[in-house]
């Protein structure tokens, strides 16, 4: 049965695509995201009973801290949906010691079965049930057919791989016979081969090395894949032979620039990629040909006073163009089409906030990409000849790629991020506890003690705005309408003022300051080139932040009055919070930390190496002591650090990759918690896509 299709439960219908339950013909009820994926997957497996820990896996990407207590009350709020006055029904059967059975048999919406479900408590509404049910029926046939997914007539998805952990950058071979991915899980982030003809056969692990790789691009006769591979301190472009393994380093790479991209052109001779050589402002798109062993990289996009950073590239199949992925600012990247002869661009999309991988159809007219906005994932069919973009209405879709039978291979990646809290009051190992968990990404929290307000980011409104709510979770508002991503909240030491950011364009950020005592925003009148995230200093005044002066990335005290600024590290000083007046303590590019007196930045003392540390920015620091996120290829772990005593002790480990090192831990000294951003089951895999509009 197809769970992405309204059915009936008994007299209820329930709308999966719109997390609705049909109760009556004048009454839809809205449910929550995740009562559907449990009520679906129970239909799913009728009559079977489902237990709580297969539930807990498949919904809650098997976090037990989270999926436990979550579950109960899902079950308890879908019991609830289906009590309304003279419909009542049991749905579901606690099995003791088993877990959950669905006791109504499901049925697909359609004409010829809904005669057959009329209410048997209320006989004297059968006629007018049944006729509006009927027309609800046909309307919500037009609907799907002319508004939503036009692939629901005749598009089809395979599932390619359901492993646990996250499938990623998936790569068919020119035959469409295999399929190379990243699969990052407890045994770390590698390469994969999976054969398309048995399902059933596991994956063939390719590299073996702690390295980060990047999407593997296939030789035309699939002999070779090629790829980029970073460590801490390097990163290469390579040459991989599928028999021996053996590996070719063909060119260098920049280690600094998050997202690896390349990709390889029609006739099998030009490899492109992502790279930045001596002299290069920024990183762009380099092509390397492999027809000449010693042929260097020659740079392909713009080298000076750019407008856009161009990342991601995908090679037309007639040879002639490319589409190139330029982005303007942190909330602006578009897709332009260029002539590889001419260099003549011209924009395709318009609107876009983050490109997620492109891939051009063996038409030559039709390019699927996908999209992302405050970690919600889409993807587009966009015609080259009218510019007309089709959604394709799947959830979480992303980087996709073209096999030579017009079949779409693409990722599906579940993002779902939630603020979490750990009880410090105790030396008895407590839980992690959720603070704000919605269907909605929530995450940078900071607590006010004074405002007794916790800021924090939430995509609920589209974009990542500024929200407020209590120490609990409760009574939340939006505080900004920014429409467009607010970064990097922060209360200041006397709790009165909220620092935030947001990007303007490539090349220019903006800072806000709120204040909780006039409950206004004012926007500071400076502009800088990609700084830092900002800290407080004691005085409640001054910021910490990393600014780029004459090429060199240091960090800085930005006076918030008077905009001056006074240089503060000079080792490469990367984020950092005052323990004092007058003492920083920061991380570096090298993830090691550092404590400077600021009036003598020259003379830094190491307080911990890059294999005792190593995170950029999830830590952060209370009296003295230094709260940060340790992680291994089995999970995380917090630790505690105190500057004065050098004694490093262990808090908490969790055994899966959860805690984001991305984001700072904000303490609540009274209540003796820390606060921290959590992600909720980052599940990912591999999909196949049959489209009408590809063949």
């Amino acid at each position: 049965m197809n769970v992405e299709q309204p059915f009936f439960l008994g007299p209820y219908t329930v709308l999966p695509q719109e997390d609705a339950i049909l109760i009556n013909t004048k009454n839809k009820q809205s449910i929550q995201p995740k009562v559907t994926e449990v009520l679906c997957y129970l239909v799913l497996h009728y009559p079977r009973v489902v237990s709580r820990a297969e539930l807990i896996e498949h919904v809650w990407g098997n976090n037990e801290l989270v999926g436990e207590k979550a579950l109960t009350n899902t079950i308890w709020q879908i019991r609830q949906c289906f009590k309304y006055p003279n419909n009542e029904i049991c749905v579901i059967e606690t099995i003791r010691k088993r877990g959950y059975k669905l006791l109504v048999k499901p049925q697909a919406v359609n004409v010829e079965q809904a005669p057959s479900l009329s209410s048997k408590n209320d006989k004297s509404n059968a006629i007018p049930w049944l006729t509006t049910l009927f027309l609800i029926t046909i309307i919500i046939g037009l609907l799907s057919f002319y508004l939503a997914p036009k692939k629901a007539a005749n598009a089809t998805v395979t599932q390619i791989t359901k492993d646990p952990g996250s499938e990623l950058f998936v790569s068919p071979s020119p035959d469409g016979k295999k399929v190379i991915y990243i699969w990052a899980n407890n045994a770390g982030r590698h390469l994969y081969l999976k054969e398309l003809a048995a399902p059933q056969v596991p994956p063939i692990q390719l590299t073996i090395t702690n390295a980060s790789y990047s999407r593997a691009v296939w030789s035309l006769d699939q002999q070779y894949i090629y790829f980029l591979s970073t460590t801490a301190s390097k990163c290469f472009v390579i040459k991989f032979e599928l028999i021996s393994k053996k590996e070719t380093k063909l060119a260098t790479c920049p280690v600094t620039t998050g997202v690896k991209y390349i990709a390889m052109s029609s006739d099998g001779r030009t490899l492109a990629f992502n790279s930045k050589v001596t002299g290069d402002i920024e990183d762009g798109i380099y092509f390397l040909n492999l027809n000449n062993n010693q042929a260097k990289p020659e740079r392909f996009s713009c080298q000076d006073n750019c407008a856009y950073r161009e990342r991601d590239i995908a090679f037309s199949p007639n040879g002639e163009y490319v589409a190139v992925a330029r982005r303007a600012s942190n909330t602006s990247e578009n897709i332009f089409i260029v002539n590889l002869k001419t260099k003549a661009a011209q924009q395709v999309t318009f609107k876009h906030n983050d490109i997620e991988g492109m891939t051009w159809h063996k038409s030559n007219d039709l390019l699927v990409f996908g999209s992302q906005k405050a970690d919600k994932h889409s993807g587009f069919i966009l015609n080259l000849k009218t510019l007309k973009q089709t959604p394709l209405n799947i959830s979480g879709f992303g980087f996709p790629s073209f096999s030579a039978d017009g079949s779409l291979f693409y990722q599906k990646r579940r993002e779902t991020y939630y603020i979490a809290g750990y009880d410090l009051s105790t030396s008895v190992g407590t839980s992690i506890y959720p603070v704000i968990e919605s269907e909605f990404s929530n995450k940078y929290p900071t607590y006010s003690e004074v405002s007794q307000e916790l800021a924090y980011l939430s995509n609920e409104s589209g974009y990542y705005e500024v929200w407020l709510s209590d120490i609990y979770g409760s009574n939340r508002r939006q505080l900004t309408n920014l429409k467009k991503n607010a970064k990097y909240p922060l209360w200041s030491n006397n709790g009165k003022k909220l620092v935030f950011a947001s990007a303007i364009s490539k090349s220019e950020n903006e800072i806000y300051v709120y204040n909780s005592v006039t409950k206004k925003i004012n926007r500071l009148n400076i502009t800088l080139d990609k700084f830092g995230r900002p800290t407080w200093h004691p005085n409640n005044k001054d910021l910490v932040i990393r600014l780029n002066v004459a090429g060199k990335r240091e960090l800085y005290l930005l006076d918030t009055n008077t905009l001056m600024t006074k240089k503060v590290t000079d080792n490469n000083g990367r984020f950092g919070y005052m323990d004092s007046d007058k003492i920083l303590v920061y991380v570096d590019n090298k993830k090691e930390l550092y404590k400077v007196d600021i009036n003598e930045p020259h003379m830094p003392i190491k307080l911990l190496d890059r294999k005792q540390f190593g995170t950029r920015y999830g830590w952060s620091i209370h009296n003295h002591e230094v709260y940060f996120k340790s992680g291994d290829k089995a999970g995380d772990s917090i630790k505690r650090f105190n500057i004065g005593k050098k004694l490093l002790t262990d808090i908490l480990y969790v055994p899966t990759i959860s805690i984001l090192d991305s984001e700072p831990f904000s303490m609540i000294p009274l209540h003796k918690k820390l606060l921290f951003t959590k992600s909720l089951s980052e599940q990912s895999n591999i999909n196949q896509l049959h489209h009408p509009l590809f063949n």
